[in-house]
């Protein structure tokens, strides 16, 4: 499906406005010192905030949509195997439901977690004040989502499930023998 070289291909191009605008940002003269978020030219080049804007915005959705893609190609894939005389029996229906509400609690979390703080910051780029309790609010809700998602992995995945679950409900104690050793010096 996807090589090497068109993984790195995606992960390039997703990196490269990010990091265009951070580097435009930080080798500015022109500095607005009021911003919140550090120092942006968004007083000169307000293009320049719609555009962050509009990634700010893609990304979840972008996550999303490859969250759908996968999920259709699950369906397809077990309609297949119906098709091809392979029934499924209750178990295999009861994990198939598992991932699939994994699956959908990962892709719904960043567009719920994102959209308080997107409207706080169309918002301050269009100059509206907002009070620190808002910003603080938008700020847990959004940073809420990368303490959801390896939640949702350890609920839904099997295998990280019991990784987890070995880590930290081992009930096995080391007992380490206690040994004592002379040294002799000879004469």
């Amino acid at each position: 499906m996807f090589s090497r070289g068109k993984l790195l291909l995606l992960t390039a191009s997703l990196w490269f406005y990010p990091f265009l605008v951070f580097l435009s940002q930080m080798t500015s003269s022109k500095v607005r010192v009021e911003d919140i978020c550090g120092p942006t030219k968004g007083a000169h080049f307000t293009w320049l905030l719609d555009i962050n804007t509009g990634l700010f915005i893609g990304y979840p959705i972008v996550a999303f949509g490859l969250n759908a893609a996968i999920l259709m190609y699950l369906s397809r894939n077990s309609k297949k195997l119906v098709v091809a005389g392979r029934k499924m029996n209750a178990s295999d229906a009861k994990k198939e439901r598992h991932v699939v509400y994994g699956m959908l609690c990962q892709s719904i979390t960043p567009l719920i977690c994102q959209i308080p703080m997107l409207v706080c910051i169309m918002l301050f780029y269009r100059g509206v004040i907002l009070s620190q309790w808002i910003w603080t609010a938008s700020n847990v809700i959004y940073h809420l989502n990368l303490t959801l998602n390896p939640i949702f992995t350890v609920l839904f995945v099997k295998q990280f499930r019991s990784a987890v679950c070995t880590l930290f409900l081992s009930s096995r104690v080391s007992v380490v023998p206690h040994s004592s050793s002379v040294l002799s010096r000879t004469p």
